[in-house]
């Protein structure tokens, strides 16, 4: 079992709850995933539980701001990928945007814009060969940096 929190949970706090004997990390932003949740329901055995998650748009903001610092390549990976996921997959992709577009004034849409930009802005950045490997799994593999090229360009034109 893994725990999340943010800088801002005391050690104290975390040993109040979990014990020194359990591990939790920490992640920058890790607030903004508490913020608004959505609720869902999921009925289970004859039971409704609710279950609060982050929104859509709340999720991708995150994941575009704290990909890049993850200690792990795998794990920065698989981040970036979500935010592709996200983006590519999504019912109504015009309206998460314009949801995105919300976070314009936020303390932390520059380091998201610097990210996306950093990774993605054209085919000689990072992002498209680490996006490859997800990719290809559906993507032929000549079409592959326009598929990504398509899928952010969107986003892009809001940075």
């Amino acid at each position: 079992m893994e725990f999340i929190t943010s800088f801002q949970t005391s050690d104290d706090t975390l040993n109040r709850f979990l014990g020194n004997q359990l591990a939790c990390n920490r992640i920058e932003a890790f607030e903004l995933l508490l913020e608004n949740p959505l609720m869902i329901e999921i009925k289970d055995h004859g039971k409704k539980l609710q279950i609060r998650v982050p929104k859509p748009e709340v999720f991708l903001f995150h994941k575009g701001i704290t990909f890049v610092m993850r200690s792990d390549d795998f794990k920065r990976d698989k981040d970036l990928f979500y935010v592709y996921f996200i983006l590519k997959f999504c019912p109504d992709p015009m309206a998460l945007l314009k949801k995105l577009e919300e976070f314009k004034n936020h303390e932390f849409f520059e380091s998201f814009r610097e990210n996306i930009i950093e990774y993605l802005s054209d085919i000689s950045k990072p992002g498209y060969l680490i996006l490859r490997p997800f990719i290809r799994r559906w993507v032929e593999e000549k079409d592959i940096n326009s598929e990504i090229k398509s899928v952010f360009s969107k986003i892009m034109e809001i940075l």
